[in-house]
């Protein structure tokens, strides 16, 4: 019962984005445990990409790791933040440009595969921000992320 209710909810927030979730039988059906793990390392290589180029403030790089239409939406503090993946990475390299450097730290990670080429990821972050000319800042909270896996494999 859990289980059919899950694909509920699922289908419909796919139509939200509009992906939908593929037939009984399909090819990029749900992986099977030992693809699931793959995929579960491969975000985790993912993460530690996206990690380093948001603390590298590296705006064309970071541009590269979101999608680039309207299925994007940055939410934060109960409300969208970023309608565009060009906000929130101008955003993310002010940050840089007013000194501060990032360190984020990631906990309780709960990878998802959905299909082969999709997974859902929530997590618990902390980033602090530090500046060599004076006091720095912390914030923390949970994300959940939507992965896709495009055309030349990356994620």
């Amino acid at each position: 019962m859990m289980k059919t209710e899950f694909v509920t909810i699922c289908t419909i927030g796919f139509v939200a984005l509009g992906v939908r979730l593929p037939a009984a039988g399909a090819q990029d059906a749900v992986p099977p445990e030992d693809a699931g793990a793959m995929v579960k390392r491969e975000i985790k290589t993912f993460l530690e990409h996206y990690r380093t180029t948001t603390a590298a403030g590296d705006g064309a790089a970071l541009r590269k790791l979101y999608v680039a239409d309207e299925r994007f939406a940055w939410f934060s503090d109960g409300r969208l933040r970023y309608a565009t993946p060009g906000e929130l990475v101008k955003a993310l390299v002010g940050v840089q440009a007013s000194d501060f450097v990032l360190n984020t730290t990631y906990s309780n990670n709960r990878t998802t595969p959905l299909t082969k080429n999709l997974a859902s990821v929530s997590m618990s972050f902390r980033t602090d921000a530090k500046s060599a000319a004076g006091p720095g800042f912390s914030y923390a909270g949970a994300i959940t992320l939507l992965l896709e896996r495009a055309d030349e494999g990356a994620w």
